[in-house]
């Protein structure tokens, strides 16, 4: 999330857009935060609404005290940019706990390339990947193709051989796949190896839009299929 940078001017308080375009936030936490910073920097009240009808993720965690460090309880929370970085570690890290879980990703993992490429890594055992590794340069293969899934699943709409594909149809597409191999290692595995030959028998131009369109493509295939892909 960016950071937010308070302007107060004539009984105004300004934020930039991204904040309020936010979409990781809900309206409620946007709201409360917009009040947040509104106040003089000596307000210490704690920002509960009156009516108690805030984000129920907001309250519970305000009520624990949350500007407090939860590993240190006399390292005290200063800003409104602390907190707010603290509310989304906390829930980046429920939300990777989902996945582990769960082994599907959630429309409400935050849309950060860096949480994406971790959530993949979760879904391809990635300690699997990196001890099965040949050489240093299949091994950064291994990792492009995981950077460029995650970077899938952020991009909110690419043409992948001629068809307009969403991120969350992106998203889909591997949790079905999830639910059909049980992991992203086989697919990673059989992916790099594919990628290898193409790069290997000519030249890629635009060569991490053209593997986006190929992990597309691939993700639709079954397992029978590529292996039959393998043979010929």
């Amino acid at each position: 999330m960016p950071r937010i940078k308070k302007i107060v001017r004539n009984n105004f308080t300004t934020v930039h857009n991204d904040f309020l375009w936010d979409t990781s936030l809900s309206i409620t936490d946007r709201g409360l935060l917009i009040t947040m910073l509104s106040l003089s920097d000596d307000y210490d009240e704690e920002p509960v609404a009156e009516n108690g009808e805030v984000d129920t993720y907001l309250n519970n965690k305000i009520n624990n005290n949350l500007v407090y460090n939860n590993s240190n309880q006399s390292n005290l929370v200063t800003s409104t940019e602390d907190l707010i970085d603290l509310i989304d570690e906390e829930k980046t890290k429920e939300e990777l706990e989902f996945v582990k879980r769960n082994l599907q990703i959630p429309y409400s993992l935050p849309r950060k390339k860096n949480i994406f490429t971790d959530a993949i890594k979760i879904l391809a055992e990635y300690e699997v990947l990196v001890s099965s590794a040949r050489t240093p340069y299949q091994m950064s293969s291994f990792n492009l193709i995981i950077q460029q899934l995650a970077q899938m699943c952020l991009i909110d709409v690419a043409a992948y051989n001629k068809a307009n594909i969403t991120h969350t149809r992106v998203i889909d597409v591997i949790n079905e796949k999830m639910g059909e191999l049980g992991g992203l290692y086989d697919f990673i595995v059989y992916a790099e190896r594919k990628w290898s030959v193409i790069c290997d028998e000519r030249e890629v131009h635009c060569a991490l839009r053209y593997l986006r369109a190929c992990l597309w493509s691939w993700l639709q295939l079954t397992p029978e299929e590529r292996e039959i892909e393998d043979i010929f």
